[in-house]
């Protein structure tokens, strides 16, 4: 830890080890312990590694992603169109068939036992 005028100054190391703690989910009270500095100077010092941490992980996990999904990896493909293809109008449907209206009154209370359960309007 580098101190000048009794102020701590980052070192590249120290900026890259919060940048990862950040990008772990580690809370910043936890960081600043680490490093031996108070809360508030951690948050002075080192506010762009805090801030825009997670975000470069989540990029990274993003890119990674879709490179597996390109690449044939159809579970990923289906998560990725699930959650964000529905902005461009995929959308996956379930259909059920019924035989019989006896099915179709058991399916009826189902569906109104599972949208009381959940509090849902469908």
């Amino acid at each position: 830890m580098v101190m000048i005028n009794g102020r701590h100054r980052p070192t590249i190391e120290e900026r890259a080890i919060v940048k990862r703690m950040a990008q772990a989910g580690i809370p910043r009270k936890n960081i600043a312990s680490l490093l031996g500095i108070p809360y508030a100077q951690l948050n002075e010092c080192y506010w762009r590694e805090l801030k825009h941490g997670l975000d470069e992980k989540i990029l990274a996990l993003s890119d990674t992603a879709t490179q597996l999904a390109l690449n044939g990896n159809e579970k990923l493909l289906q998560f990725l169109l699930r959650t964000q293809g529905y902005k461009y109008g995929f959308s996956e449907k379930q259909v059920v068939e019924v035989q019989n209206s006896s099915e179709l009154e058991q399916l009826e209370k189902q569906i109104q036992q599972l949208e009381q359960q959940y509090d849902k309007d469908y």
